[in-house]
């Protein structure tokens, strides 16, 4: 699940309004404060980022109502770094930073690495020693850098 789905599912009646759309941007970067204040009470703004202009409008109807969960802003792209933004909206913001997708659901795929691993039992060469693991039985397994997992999901994946 992406941004842009985490944040629509958040609450299907809240208003959900994309920067994306070209003549939507266009209208916010010549009007910020006029857009900011024609919006709902409760709204999602996606791509925010595509419009630094807005973040003075948002500043200054996030000081006239402090009420929390008014704006939900999402961008593919740090805000805080965008010139101006991070004392704009300094003690006004909460920031959620999401991890990238993995590549299960990149692919839709209906598996999970994790439980396909549990399902078998693995040979892990550690220098000149092999071991078989029965992982179904095994506490634990630490997996200690990106290359060990790779070799795990191969071994897995040919069993």
């Amino acid at each position: 699940m992406g941004k842009t789905t985490l944040a629509q599912g958040l609450d299907p009646t809240r208003t959900y309004i994309t920067l994306d759309d070209v003549i939507l941007l266009n209208a916010v970067k010549q009007d910020p404060m006029g857009f900011v204040q024609g919006l709902p009470e409760c709204v999602t703004l996606d791509e925010v980022q595509r419009a630094p202009e807005l973040m003075p409008a948002l500043k200054a109807s996030i000081d006239a109502n402090r009420q929390p969960g008014r704006f939900i802003l999402t961008g593919s792209a740090n805000l805080l770094l965008l010139p101006g933004v991070q004392e704009s909206l300094a003690g006004r913001v909460e920031v959620i930073y999401l991890q990238p997708l993995s590549e299960q659901e990149k692919h839709h795929a209906k598996e999970c690495l994790l439980q396909r691993l549990l399902e078998v039992d693995l040979v892990i060469e550690q220098g000149r020693y092999i071991w078989r693991v029965e992982v179904k039985k095994a506490a634990s397994i630490q997996v200690k850098d990106g290359a060990g997992l790779a070799h795990l999901a191969n071994q897995a994946g040919n069993a």
